[in-house]
């Protein structure tokens, strides 16, 4: 038994609501930080085969692209998108996104996507 839990703790697990829940503890100023650190443990673990790409992952990278580009993505389900302005709300009031990418959840989902091309 031992044996499996050490195998269990050894694992390199990524889930989006655990980095959802990690990003809404902290203060604002950590949040991309935090997100940098996720994106480079996941590249290594990605390349050291230690996990597959799969949608919790491809959820925490599409995150930290929009934290890096600063444009909404498309096609995020409703709960992502209130964490999404939730947590750009709190970056931008103090300073560290800046305040135009809030309008972007202002605009219908069919006016992002046309301003995107």
């Amino acid at each position: 038994m031992k044996r499996k839990i050490a195998a269990e703790r050894g694992k390199f697990g990524h889930e989006f609501f655990v980095f959802k829940t990690a990003i809404n503890d902290l203060p604002a100023s950590e949040i991309k930080q935090m997100a940098d650190d996720y994106k480079e443990r996941i590249a290594w673990a990605l390349w050291a085969r230690k996990e597959s790409l799969n949608g919790e992952i491809q959820k925490i990278l599409l995150f930290w692209d929009f934290l890096d580009s600063g444009i909404v993505p498309v096609g995020i389900s409703p709960v992502e998108e209130v964490f999404y302005r939730r947590t750009a709300g709190r970056m931008a009031s103090e300073g560290f996104l800046p305040r135009h990418i809030m309008k972007q959840f202002k605009e219908p989902k069919s006016v992002r996507v046309f301003m995107l091309f």
